[in-house]
């Protein structure tokens, strides 16, 4: 059963002999509810860069390209996903909890005490987004003071927020959006802005 199955990297070519590859990340993302499998898209043509990014690509590959680029490609994956098994420990109601980090939506801060919203539940400590900073993995993006996104979780990057697959809309503050904006420009080869 082939419905169930999920895959951990797939290229998806943009003209394909039975449909296109922006309504298979489509079906990956919005029907299977998969954030888990990675993106990217094949493509020799230019203007899908909006349509494409709603799906969350990994990276984009141009045609024609040399099997450098493939390579580069699974590398990057390797990279992201080396510590996918890792953990983020806190302590909750006096009680030591571990959570995949790959199951944490975003981190929020108010006052002292900050907040790991993940899809089942949100948990709170004691403590400030500064402090983590450090405990957390590449795959995770600060973008404003009281807010860091685990980059796996977003929908969609505008120009003052990002849109989690939860659909809660995160400020991106000022300071941060010279940031946000080469993250998503390096995922993008032709440099053309993905903000809306």
């Amino acid at each position: 059963d082939t419905e169930n199955v999920v895959f951990d990297l797939v290229f998806l070519d943009i003209q394909m002999p039975m449909g296109n590859g922006v309504e298979v990340g489509k079906y990956i993302r919005n029907h299977k509810k998969d954030n888990v499998t990675q993106i990217v898209y094949v493509t020799a043509f230019d203007g899908y860069e909006q349509k494409l990014f709603q799906n969350r690509p990994m990276d984009f590959l141009k045609k024609p390209f040399e099997e450098d680029s493939i390579v580069k490609i699974i590398e990057k994956y390797i990279e992201l996903y080396k510590n996918i098994g890792q953990k983020f420990e806190f302590t909750y109601q006096r009680e030591k909890l571990e959570i995949l980090f790959k199951d944490i939506f975003y981190f929020s801060s108010t006052d002292k005490k900050v907040a790991v919203i993940t899809k089942e539940q949100t948990y709170y400590f004691y403590g400030k987004l500064n402090d983590i900073k450090d405990k957390i993995s590449y795959t995770f993006q600060i973008i404003h003071k009281s807010y860091i996104v685990n980059r796996f979780h977003v929908k969609r990057y505008n120009y003052t927020n990002v849109i989690m697959t939860n659909d809660v809309s995160l400020p991106i503050s000022q300071s941060y959006r010279k940031d946000i904006r080469k993250l998503i420009s390096s995922k993008n080869d032709s440099g053309k802005e993905f903000f809306s």
